[in-house]
């Protein structure tokens, strides 16, 4: 399973970057834990990166809107598949 790129004309798309990023969530966070360790102090550009990317993604808002939006395209979805 990998982190997939998002198009952004299909519902389907998202909700399967969705369900990948929920999915392997722990792992997501490791890494970035792990970039932000090892490379923020040789690149703080990347550090930096990282770190924004691990505050956001443990972030409260982030999962209750992911969680939101999973549901969302739970309903959709069959509709989707139809259109």
């Amino acid at each position: 399973m990998a982190l997939k790129r998002v198009n952004t004309t299909r519902w389907s798309s998202h909700s399967a970057a969705l369900n990948t990023v929920l999915t392997s969530h722990n792992a997501v966070i490791e890494t970035l834990a792990t970039i932000k360790l090892t490379e923020g102090p040789g690149d703080a550009k990347t550090g930096a990166a990282a770190s924004g990317l691990l505050d956001y993604f443990t972030s409260y808002r982030f999962l209750i809107v992911a969680i939101m939006f999973k549901k969302l395209f739970q309903i959709i979805e069959p509709a989707n598949k139809i259109l």
